[in-house]
């Protein structure tokens, strides 16, 4: 929104409210900054409040005023929007053309035309509706900051469940193969042992007759073992 305002050759002022979005904007928009407004992560975002905020936001002369927050839709989906509210003159204005449209039709319309109310009058108008607006955004941007933070616990939650069934399988897996190598090596050995409780009942020499071709090297030393 700032770029667009810039490349329209507008005169653009920044006012945060929380720590967050004055970080951010006094880092990339530091020549915009005009003020900002912190410790208000706990508070309850009503009428009293909104109105205090506004009357700081009242201060700096504007021609429109960009209300941006994250509108709350559900808990998995918030957006960023933008109020536009015009200056006072303009909500003069408008007032004034809903009176000479409505004169006849509305005793209300028809005091604000023949200039029955005090001119106070408009200027609280003003203030209690744009701060209904104001508390409206306040309260959105706080449900779509708690929601933001649920679906990042459930995220994680979720992510710490699949590396758990991940880690379990890849367990499981290692513990088998090692069982089955145990199971392997236990039974290599019981053949081992069982041809050799075997072969201790075949005399030498009746072994060595079923060589065929062996030579007197071989004789001697199988002799000079078994004597």
């Amino acid at each position: 929104m700032v770029t667009f305002l810039e490349d329209k050759d507008k005169s653009v002022l920044l006012y945060t409210i929380g720590k967050k979005a004055r970080n951010m904007f006094k880092k990339f928009f530091k020549k915009y900054f005009a003020g900002f407004i912190l410790n208000l992560k706990d508070v309850l975002f009503s009428i009293d409040v909104s109105s205090f905020i506004f009357d700081r936001l009242s201060k700096i002369k504007y021609d429109r005023l960009y209300l941006t927050f994250n509108r709350y839709f559900s808990i998995n989906m918030q957006k960023a929007l933008s109020y536009i509210i015009g200056s006072p003159n303009d909500f003069l204005n408008l007032i004034m053309d809903k009176a000479n449209q409505m004169e006849k039709t509305s005793l209300f319309f028809q005091s604000i035309k023949n200039r029955f109310v005090f001119d106070s009058f408009f200027q609280d108008l003003f203030k209690f509706s744009h701060s209904l607006i104001l508390a409206d955004a306040l309260q959105d941007n706080r449900y779509s900051f708690l929601a933001g933070r649920f679906n990042g616990m459930d995220n994680t939650v979720r992510s710490t469940g699949d590396l758990i069934e991940t880690l379990t399988i890849k367990y499981n897996k290692a513990r088998q193969e090692h069982i089955t190598t145990e199971l392997i090596e236990i039974i290599s050995c019981k053949e081992a042992i069982t041809v050799a409780e075997d072969s201790e009942d075949i005399p030498l020499l009746a072994t060595l007759d079923t060589f065929e071709g062996y030579d007197e090297n071989f004789i001697s030393y199988v002799v000079s073992v078994s004597e």
